[in-house]
């Protein structure tokens, strides 16, 4: 019981000039807000996270030069009705 948290995750172990997820949500899971999360790989945890509102249930993130050594992740909470 309680909320349960997915995601969607890549690491960053290579040089790369961009990355980009994208997402697309059931319009009937109804799931307004996401949180996304830049991390390094190893070493103490120093999150940064944002939290983004959806537009029709998708959501695409582009980040240019992502850093090395570092994780990338996109989560959100599914509805109580969602199994």
């Amino acid at each position: 019981e309680g909320d349960h948290k997915p995601f969607l995750s890549t690491p960053i172990e290579e040089a790369t000039d961009k990355l980009k997820m994208s997402i697309i949500f059931p319009l009937e899971w109804d799931i307004k807000k996401i949180t996304t999360d830049i991390s390094p790989i190893s070493g103490p945890k120093q999150p940064n996270e944002d939290e983004v509102e959806l537009t029709r249930g998708m959501y695409t993130w582009i980040v240019p030069k992502p850093l090395l050594i570092h994780h990338y992740e996109i989560k959100w909470i599914l509805p109580a009705n969602i199994k």
